[in-house]
Protein backbone atom coordinates (compact mmCIF):
# COMPACT_ATOMS: atom_id res chain seq x y z
CA UNK A 1 0.00 0.00 0.00
CA UNK A 2 1.09 3.58 -0.65
CA UNK A 3 -0.81 5.99 1.62
CA UNK A 4 -2.47 8.42 1.12
CA UNK A 5 -3.02 7.11 -2.43
CA UNK A 6 -3.86 3.52 -1.50
CA UNK A 7 -4.81 2.30 1.97
CA UNK A 8 -5.87 -1.23 2.97
CA UNK A 9 -9.10 -0.84 4.95
CA UNK A 10 -9.81 -4.43 5.96
CA UNK A 11 -9.50 -5.82 2.46
CA UNK A 12 -11.08 -2.80 0.79
CA UNK A 13 -8.90 -0.26 -0.97
CA UNK A 14 -9.32 3.29 0.31
CA UNK A 15 -7.24 6.42 -0.10
CA UNK A 16 -7.21 8.98 -2.92
CA UNK A 17 -6.60 6.55 -5.79
CA UNK A 18 -8.63 3.78 -4.16
CA UNK A 19 -11.71 5.97 -3.91
CA UNK A 20 -11.35 7.11 -7.52
CA UNK A 21 -11.02 3.57 -8.89
CA UNK A 22 -13.92 2.34 -6.73
CA UNK A 23 -16.12 5.08 -8.20
CA UNK A 24 -15.09 4.20 -11.75
CA UNK A 25 -15.84 0.53 -11.07
CA UNK A 26 -19.33 1.44 -9.83
CA UNK A 27 -19.97 3.59 -12.90
CA UNK A 28 -18.84 0.80 -15.25
CA UNK A 29 -20.55 -2.07 -13.36
CA UNK A 30 -17.24 -3.77 -12.55
CA UNK A 31 -15.97 -5.64 -9.50
CA UNK A 32 -12.46 -4.77 -8.30
CA UNK A 33 -9.91 -7.55 -7.76
CA UNK A 34 -7.07 -5.93 -5.81
CA UNK A 35 -3.45 -7.12 -5.65
CA UNK A 36 -0.73 -5.31 -3.70
CA UNK A 37 2.75 -5.13 -5.27
CA UNK A 38 5.87 -3.03 -4.74
CA UNK A 39 5.87 0.28 -6.63
CA UNK A 40 8.76 -0.79 -8.86
CA UNK A 41 6.74 -3.83 -9.96
CA UNK A 42 3.70 -1.88 -11.19
CA UNK A 43 4.86 -1.56 -14.85
CA UNK A 44 5.76 -5.26 -15.17
CA UNK A 45 2.47 -6.27 -13.52
CA UNK A 46 0.54 -4.36 -16.18
CA UNK A 47 2.85 -5.48 -19.00
CA UNK A 48 2.42 -9.17 -18.10
CA UNK A 49 -1.36 -8.90 -17.99
CA UNK A 50 -1.61 -9.74 -14.28
CA UNK A 51 -3.47 -6.44 -13.78
CA UNK A 52 -5.45 -4.09 -15.98
CA UNK A 53 -4.63 -0.83 -14.20
CA UNK A 54 -2.11 0.38 -11.62
CA UNK A 55 -2.72 2.98 -8.92
CA UNK A 56 -0.73 4.39 -6.02
CA UNK A 57 0.50 7.88 -6.86
CA UNK A 58 1.78 6.80 -10.28
CA UNK A 59 3.64 9.65 -11.97
CA UNK A 60 3.34 10.26 -15.71
CA UNK A 61 6.49 10.34 -17.83
CA UNK A 62 7.32 10.25 -21.56
CA UNK A 63 8.94 6.81 -21.17
CA UNK A 64 5.88 5.37 -19.43
CA UNK A 65 3.61 6.86 -22.07
CA UNK A 66 5.48 4.84 -24.72
CA UNK A 67 4.52 1.57 -23.05
CA UNK A 68 1.22 2.25 -21.30
CA UNK A 69 -1.96 4.25 -21.60
CA UNK A 70 -1.84 7.05 -19.03
CA UNK A 71 -4.88 8.98 -17.84
CA UNK A 72 -4.92 12.73 -17.47
CA UNK A 73 -3.45 13.79 -14.14
CA UNK A 74 -5.97 13.47 -11.29
CA UNK A 75 -4.02 15.71 -8.91
CA UNK A 76 -0.68 17.54 -8.72
CA UNK A 77 2.20 16.33 -6.58
CA UNK A 78 5.94 16.87 -6.30
CA UNK A 79 9.04 15.52 -4.58
CA UNK A 80 9.37 16.26 -0.87
CA UNK A 81 12.02 15.52 1.76
CA UNK A 82 11.02 13.73 4.97
CA UNK A 83 13.55 14.03 7.79
CA UNK A 84 14.02 14.52 11.51
CA UNK A 85 16.05 17.72 10.98
CA UNK A 86 13.81 19.78 8.72
CA UNK A 87 16.01 19.41 5.62
CA UNK A 88 14.37 21.53 2.93
CA UNK A 89 16.77 21.73 -0.02
CA UNK A 90 19.24 19.81 -2.16
CA UNK A 91 22.03 21.80 -0.54
CA UNK A 92 20.83 20.60 2.85
CA UNK A 93 21.31 17.00 1.70
CA UNK A 94 25.01 17.46 0.84
CA UNK A 95 27.15 15.13 2.91
CA UNK A 96 24.11 13.22 4.18
CA UNK A 97 22.47 9.88 3.39
CA UNK A 98 19.22 10.04 1.43
CA UNK A 99 16.79 7.17 1.00
CA UNK A 100 14.69 6.74 -2.14
CA UNK A 101 12.13 4.12 -3.20
CA UNK A 102 12.93 1.88 -6.14
CA UNK A 103 11.12 2.90 -9.30
CA UNK A 104 10.60 6.57 -8.44
CA UNK A 105 11.37 8.93 -11.33
CA UNK A 106 13.75 11.23 -9.46
CA UNK A 107 16.15 8.57 -8.15
CA UNK A 108 18.75 9.00 -10.91
CA UNK A 109 18.71 12.79 -10.48
CA UNK A 110 19.39 12.52 -6.75
CA UNK A 111 22.20 10.05 -7.43
CA UNK A 112 23.74 12.42 -9.99
CA UNK A 113 23.47 15.41 -7.65
CA UNK A 114 24.57 13.77 -4.40
CA UNK A 115 26.63 10.80 -5.58
CA UNK A 116 25.50 7.19 -5.86
CA UNK A 117 27.01 6.27 -2.48
CA UNK A 118 24.90 8.94 -0.75
CA UNK A 119 21.60 7.55 -2.07
CA UNK A 120 20.20 4.29 -0.68
CA UNK A 121 17.39 2.53 -2.56
CA UNK A 122 14.51 0.93 -0.63
CA UNK A 123 11.75 -1.42 -1.76
CA UNK A 124 8.98 0.12 0.38
CA UNK A 125 8.23 3.45 2.01
CA UNK A 126 7.67 1.72 5.36
CA UNK A 127 11.25 0.40 5.47
CA UNK A 128 12.63 3.80 4.46
CA UNK A 129 10.64 5.60 7.16
CA UNK A 130 11.91 3.12 9.76
CA UNK A 131 15.51 3.91 8.79
CA UNK A 132 14.88 7.67 8.94
CA UNK A 133 13.57 7.23 12.48
CA UNK A 134 16.46 5.04 13.64
CA UNK A 135 19.10 7.26 12.00
CA UNK A 136 20.38 4.88 9.32
CA UNK A 137 19.62 7.58 6.74
CA UNK A 138 19.20 11.31 7.30
CA UNK A 139 16.20 11.83 5.04
CA UNK A 140 13.94 10.23 2.45
CA UNK A 141 12.50 11.43 -0.85
CA UNK A 142 8.74 10.92 -1.12
CA UNK A 143 5.81 12.46 -2.92
CA UNK A 144 4.69 15.57 -1.06
CA UNK A 145 1.34 13.97 -0.21
CA UNK A 146 2.90 10.93 1.46
CA UNK A 147 5.61 12.97 3.20
CA UNK A 148 2.96 15.30 4.64
CA UNK A 149 0.89 12.34 5.83
CA UNK A 150 3.87 10.68 7.52
CA UNK A 151 4.87 13.93 9.23
CA UNK A 152 1.30 14.39 10.48
CA UNK A 153 1.39 10.87 11.92
CA UNK A 154 4.75 11.36 13.68
CA UNK A 155 5.68 14.77 15.07
CA UNK A 156 9.37 13.78 15.16
CA UNK A 157 9.39 13.98 11.35
CA UNK A 158 9.09 17.03 9.09
CA UNK A 159 8.09 17.25 5.43
CA UNK A 160 9.49 19.93 3.10
CA UNK A 161 7.58 21.08 1.14
CA UNK A 162 4.19 19.99 2.41
CA UNK A 163 1.41 18.93 0.06
CA UNK A 164 -1.05 21.49 -1.30
CA UNK A 165 -4.54 21.22 0.15
CA UNK A 166 -6.07 22.11 -3.22
CA UNK A 167 -5.04 22.23 -6.85
CA UNK A 168 -2.36 24.99 -6.87
CA UNK A 169 -2.91 25.95 -10.53
CA UNK A 170 -6.69 26.38 -10.43
CA UNK A 171 -8.16 29.86 -10.19
CA UNK A 172 -10.88 30.59 -7.63
CA UNK A 173 -13.45 30.74 -10.45
CA UNK A 174 -12.39 27.32 -11.74
CA UNK A 175 -12.64 25.81 -8.26
CA UNK A 176 -16.24 27.07 -7.98
CA UNK A 177 -17.35 25.62 -11.32
CA UNK A 178 -19.35 22.38 -11.24
CA UNK A 179 -17.04 19.37 -11.74
CA UNK A 180 -18.64 18.50 -15.08
CA UNK A 181 -17.58 21.92 -16.43
CA UNK A 182 -13.94 21.74 -15.35
CA UNK A 183 -11.24 20.82 -17.86
CA UNK A 184 -10.70 17.11 -17.99
CA UNK A 185 -13.76 16.50 -15.81
CA UNK A 186 -15.95 13.43 -16.04
CA UNK A 187 -19.72 13.93 -16.11
CA UNK A 188 -21.91 10.94 -15.29
CA UNK A 189 -25.66 10.49 -15.37
CA UNK A 190 -27.61 7.37 -14.48
CA UNK A 191 -27.15 5.16 -11.42
CA UNK A 192 -28.22 1.81 -12.90
CA UNK A 193 -25.83 -0.42 -14.82
CA UNK A 194 -26.86 -0.65 -18.45
CA UNK A 195 -28.29 2.88 -18.44
CA UNK A 196 -25.53 5.42 -18.04
CA UNK A 197 -24.00 8.29 -19.93
CA UNK A 198 -20.48 9.63 -19.51
CA UNK A 199 -18.93 12.56 -21.32
CA UNK A 200 -15.36 13.86 -21.39
CA UNK A 201 -14.77 17.61 -21.58
CA UNK A 202 -11.78 19.89 -22.01
CA UNK A 203 -8.08 19.37 -22.58
CA UNK A 204 -5.58 17.24 -20.71
CA UNK A 205 -4.68 18.64 -17.30
CA UNK A 206 -1.02 19.14 -16.23
CA UNK A 207 0.83 15.88 -15.62
CA UNK A 208 1.83 15.13 -12.06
Amino acid sequence: MSPPYTVDDGGTIKGVDGDIVAKIATMECLTLDISSVAGAALPSTIDSGRADIAIGGVYASPDRAKSFSLTDAMYLDQAAILSRDGIDSLAGLKGKQLGVIQGYLWNAEFQAALGADAVKVYQTSASLIADIKNGRVNAGAFTSAEASLRAAEDTALTAKPRAHRRHPLQSEAERRRPPAEQEGGLAHRGDECGHRHAARRGQASPTS
